[in-house]
């Protein structure tokens, strides 16, 4: 019989930081938004890898689809095919999952509610799923890759529990969203470091619209698209 933790498992759903930073375009500098990108996956990884569950990545080399839809769904149907109980799937957009407390997610995971984390795109940055609320067909068919997604989410999940709402990062604008914000865990501390002055200026030019999440691309690999869950 698994323990209390090991009933629940988080799902990483992520390209590698390699990949990840050659469709997301966050700085004009393409050196500095390869490392704004690998700071931020890292950052997200080790927070994830410090909460005592079991962490699993699904990258591109792992996904298994042809479209978002189907590497999303079919990776946290393989988590609970491993026999966990619960699927708590965060993607690498938003820097305020580190500031996130995992243990009150599994609190209500072992309720059976469902908990879901919108974005300001219309996305979500979090999807905990207690197994006996799993519906494989009704979850493919949300409409990913659109500013629809948290809606459909909450239509489909009657009662769930949402949580506050964060901010995705595609942008510098996005960046500098969140450092207004106030937020200061490590990863926006290391992000004022790298971008040096950078932060101060809010007319910055040097970037553009990338796709989002689950918005406009699919954050999942292999195709470049976001986890606009």
């Amino acid at each position: 019989m698994k323990s209390y933790s090991q009933n629940t498992a988080i799902l990483f759903f992520s390209r590698t930081p390699k990949s990840e930073s050659a469709v997301r375009v966050v700085h004009g500098d393409k050196s500095k938004n390869r490392q704004i990108v690998s700071l931020l996956i890292r950052g997200i990884k080790t927070k994830l890898n410090s909460t005592g569950l079991p962490v699993y990545q699904y990258d591109e080399s792992i996904q298994v689809g042809s479209n978002f839809s189907e590497r999303l769904t079919n990776s946290i149907e393989d988590l609970f095919q491993k026999g966990f109980n619960n699927v708590i799937t965060v993607g690498s957009d938003s820097p305020q999952l580190l500031d996130i407390d995992f243990s009150l997610i599994q609190t209500e995971l072992e309720k059976g509610n469902v908990i879901l984390g919108p974005t300001q795109r219309g996305g979500a940055y979090l999807i905990a799923i207690p197994f006996k609320s799993w519906n494989r067909k009704d979850f493919k068919e949300i409409p990913w890759n659109t500013n629809r997604v948290f809606e459909s989410l909450k239509d489909l999940y009657q009662g769930c529990v949402v949580k506050s709402r964060f901010t995705e990062i595609h942008t510098y604008k996005d960046i500098i969203t969140v450092i207004k914000k106030g937020c200061s865990n490590d990863f926006v501390l290391q992000l004022k470091r790298l971008l040096n002055l950078d932060y101060y200026q809010p007319n910055y030019s040097g970037f553009y619209q990338s796709e989002i999440f689950l918005i406009k691309s699919e954050r999942g690999p292999p195709l470049p698209v976001s986890l606009h869950f």
